[in-house]
Order: C-alpha cells, then structure tokens, then sequence
C-alpha cells in the first residue's frame, strides 16, 4: 500500500503481475464473494432455526435427542434456543394458555436474537475462509480465488490488500452487530448514551 493513508483513499498499489489496481481488483471482485456468502448464510439459517425451535419446544424428547445428535455432528443449530424456551416467562406464556407460534415467535426469538446476532458477527470469519475455499475448488472469480491466486503467483501487494480486505470487512461485519444489538433492544442505547 502506498504511503500514509493508501488505505483510506483507496490507493492500494498495484499487482507485480497483472498491473491492475489492488483497490479494483478486489472491488470488482467482492459482489461473487458476498452473494456465496450470503447464500450460505442464509441456508444455514433457515435450516438452523426452524430445527432450533423444534428441539427446544420439547427438551429431552424424541425430535430434541435426533436434532441435537445432528447438530452436534454439524455444529449448526442455535442450542441457545433451548435455554431461552425454559425461560420462568416461557413457562407463564404457557400457562396462560398462548398458541406455540405465538410463544415461539413472540416471546423467544426475540430474546435469542442477541446470541444469534453474536453468532452471524463471528461467523463472518469462517463464512470468508468458506468463501476462499468454495472459489478456489470451483474455480468461482471472488476474492477469495485472488488471494489464492496471489499467493501462488507471490503478488505480495495482492496477498497484502485481500488480508486488509477481510479484516476491514470482519471489523464492518462486527460494528453492524453492535448497531443492531441497539437497534434490538433500546437498553443498549440508553446505556452508551449514559456510560
């Protein structure tokens, strides 16, 4: 990277090889590497709640011992989900006779959506090395497959821009976490804004 402040200006220098602008060789590169990430995130997801609430509507029983053996295996269920369904307000909820649905979407998943929302933030990480391993394999033109590429072609500059790519993204991924703990629960606004 060129100079103080290459970074801020988008001045990442330029490939050894190729000559082209790190800045838009990566950016040109990113939208690829965003939506696998995103569509494995959200494969993940709507496979991991549903599952996640079934096991944890009945703890112990029989889709709970088959889902958690699965889970375990695959580590991919929200197990925190069972915590926040044996909740003392859960337990009120069904005692004053409210739908499962209404429970289950009403009272608990908003609680749990913290743990979730702590969960996606660090799972940016892994869904990047994901994201590098799946370009590499299928030849996928992402990020991901530029790093590789550079670091095979030893293009420092290159190798040097895609790590400061990913740790930037990670920092964005995990400030927008934060942004969103306060957006879930105005607590988290009040307690910034008096501490």
């Amino acid at each position: 990277m060129n100079g103080r402040g290459g970074i801020f200006t988008g001045d990442w220098g330029e490939s050894f090889l190729s000559k082209e602008k790190v800045w838009d060789a990566i950016t040109s590169r990113f939208p690829v590497s965003l939506q696998l990430m995103l569509m494995a995130q959200v494969m993940a997801l709507a496979l991991a709640l549903p599952l996640g609430m079934i096991s944890a509507y009945r703890p112990g029983g029989r889709a709970d011992r088959i889902i958690g053996g699965v889970a375990f295996a695959s580590v991919s269920m929200p197990s925190f989900m069972t915590g926040v369904l044996q909740e003392n307000y859960i337990s009120l909820a069904r005692a004053k006779g409210m739908s499962d649905a209404r429970i289950l979407w009403g009272h608990a998943l908003r609680p749990s959506s913290f743990t979730m929302l702590t969960i996606l933030g660090l799972q940016v990480a892994r869904l990047m090395g994901g994201a590098i391993i799946i370009e590499q394999i299928f030849g996928i033109p992402g990020v991901g497959r530029l790093l590789i590429h550079a670091v095979y072609t030893r293009d420092f500059i290159v190798i040097q821009g895609c790590v400061t790519f990913f740790a930037l993204a990670f920092v964005v991924a995990n400030f927008m976490v934060d942004v969103a703990y306060a957006w879930l629960d105005p607590r988290v606004r009040q307690g910034r804004a008096h501490g």
